[in-house]
C-alpha cells in the first residue's frame, strides 16, 4: 500500500522543515518499493521561497474530498512566513477540512501555530520549537503546550514536533509505526545521523556545542 504524503508549504516557510521530512519519507518509500508518495504543495501550485533564498516547486494542495485521491499524512511546517500563512483563510480551510479525512496531521516547528489556528489542537498537550513555545500558549490558551520534547504524539491523530530538525526524528518514528525499525533505522543510517532520539527526550540533552580537546 503506498501511503499519500503531503507537506502544505507557503512563503518564508523553513528549508529544513520541509526537506528533513521529506529526505526520510523518501527515503523509506525507496526501501520499501513505494510505501510512500510524497508531495510538497502549495496554495495554487506557487513555488515556495524560504528565507535563506532557496526556492521549491511545488504542486497545488489536493483536493481532500476527492476520494481517488486519499492523502495519509499531512506535514506542516513552520519558519517565518508562518504568521502570514496563519491569516491565510484558503490555507487554514483545507488544513481544517483535510484534518476530516487525513489519517494524521503532523506539526514540525512553528507549523503548530497553522493547526492550531485551524483548531486541531485545543485540549491536547503539543510542543513546538522551544523558542516560541511561550508564545503558542499564551495566544492558544486552550492548549497545553510543552517545550520539552522532541515531538508528542497529541492525539490519536496529531503529532506535534519540535523545531527544524525534530521533524526528522518524528517523520523516522513515523516510518517505523507503518513499515517497522528496520526501515526506519536504515533510513536513519543513510542519513548518517548521529542517533534517532526519541519523542520524550528534552530539545536541550546535550551541549549544542562541544570544545576542542
Amino acid at each position: 500500500m503506498t501511503r499519500k504524503v503531503v507537506i502544505a508549504g507557503f512563503p518564508g516557510v523553513q528549508a529544513l522543515d520541509v526537506v528533513g521530512p521529506h529526505e526520510v519519507f523518501t527515503g523509506a518509500s525507496l526501501l520499501t518499493g513505494g510505501g510512500y508518495d510524497v508531495a510538497l504543495a502549495s496554495i495554487d501550485g506557487q513555488a515556495i521561497s524560504t528565507p535563506t533564498g532557496l526556492a521549491f516547486v511545488a504542486a497545488p494542495l489536493p483536493d481532500p474530498c476527492d476520494p481517488s485521491d486519499q492523502i495519509d499524512t499531512v506535514v506542516l511546517p513552520g519558519g517565518g512566513g508562518v504568521d502570514a500563512a496563519r491569516s491565510n483563510a484558503e490555507l487554514i480551510g483545507w488544513i481544517k477540512a483535510v484534518a476530516g479525512t487525513a489519517r494524521r496531521v503532523v506539526t514540525v516547528c512553528t507549523g503548530a501555530f497553522l493547526a492550531a489556528e485551524a483548531g486541531l489542537l485545543d485540549g491536547q498537550r503539543v510542543t513546538t520549537h522551544w523558542a516560541f513555545a511561550g508564545r503558542l500558549a499564551r495566544e492558544f490558551p486552550a492548549i497545553d503546550v510543552d517545550p520539552d520534547p522532541i515531538f508528542v504524539r497529541s492525539s490519536d491523530t496529531v503529532w506535534t514536533a519540535a523545531g527544524v530538525t525534530a521533524g526528522i526524528d518524528l517523520a523516522l518514528s513515523l516510518v517505523e509505526d507503518d513499515h517497522g525499525t528496520e526501515v526506519a533505522q536504515t533510513v536513519a543510517r543513510w542519513l548518517v545521523l548521529y542517533l534517532r532520539r526519541p519523542g520524550g527526550q528534552t530539545q536541550f540533552a546535550a551541549p549544542v556545542w562541544m570544545p576542542r580537546a
